[in-house]
């Protein structure tokens, strides 16, 4: 709360003064607000909803040259030449500038998408459905692109960066926030009518769940499986994601 900038809503990481951190990211800014809810401070969070819709991506965008690693591969086009629209960048200023170099965290952008969704249960200045459909072009670019961002051979998501990694990876980061978030938008379609939509997101989500326990759970162990291309940062060890799975 007390990092909460007054004029736009936008919410800082941390009120460190550790520069990364003094920007809005919205992968923990889902986190932020289910308690910004919980604790009643629910018109931050319609702020913020809109502020994220606001920011999302419109646009395929090229890589900026020097700085920005070559995009991955568009699993519908076989492209690498732009980020896909429908996509929130990594973390940003107040006023919309993007303050990051990962460009496509799958994770990152199906939290975003969630976040804007989960809002509905708690509302009491609006009703659900004009909620949502306030939101609606938003929350439907984003989950047709992780619906769309799919690899044919095992039925994960398509290779993106995931949890601040440069790689591009099939990780749970990436599997498991995807589910929620296409599973989320399945239903928020349903309420709203959007009948053929929902359709496809639920095809969409039961397939990528069977494509987890598939390809990402260890039976024997009754453990879930990470497979993270790096240890820097702590969210990457074999025990992060799982966390995220629970939630």
């Amino acid at each position: 709360r007390v990092g909460t900038d007054r004029p736009t809503g936008a919410v800082v990481a941390s009120i460190s003064r550790q520069p990364p951190y003094g920007l809005d990211w919205p992968r923990d800014g889902a986190f932020f607000n289910v308690m910004l809810d919980a604790s009643g401070q629910r018109e931050l969070v319609s702020r913020r909803a809109t502020l994220y819709a606001e920011w999302q991506r419109k646009e395929p965008i090229p890589p900026e040259p020097l700085i920005d690693v070559e995009p991955p591969v568009d699993p519908d086009t076989e492209s690498t030449d732009t980020y896909p629209a429908f996509a929130w960048e990594m973390n940003y200023y107040t006023d919309g500038l993007p303050g990051g170099v990962f460009r496509f965290e799958i994770d990152n952008t199906a939290f975003s998408l969630w976040a804007i969704v989960a809002h509905v249960g708690w509302l009491d200045e609006e009703a659900p459905a004009d909620y949502l459909r306030r939101h609606w072009p938003a929350i439907k670019g984003a989950a047709d692109l992780l619906t769309r961002w799919r690899d044919a051979e095992t039925g994960l998501h398509a290779p993106a960066q995931e949890d601040d990694n440069d790689d591009y990876t099939q990780t749970l980061h990436g599997s498991v926030t995807t589910f929620g978030a296409i599973d989320i938008a399945a239903r928020a379609a349903r309420l709203l009518g959007e009948d053929e939509d929902a359709a496809r997101w639920e095809t969409r989500a039961e397939e990528l769940r069977g494509a987890i326990l598939t390809h990402q759970f260890d039976a024997g162990t009754g453990l879930f499986i990470s497979e993270a291309a790096s240890e820097v940062n702590p969210g990457s060890k074999s025990s992060g994601p799982t966390a995220w799975a629970l939630w």
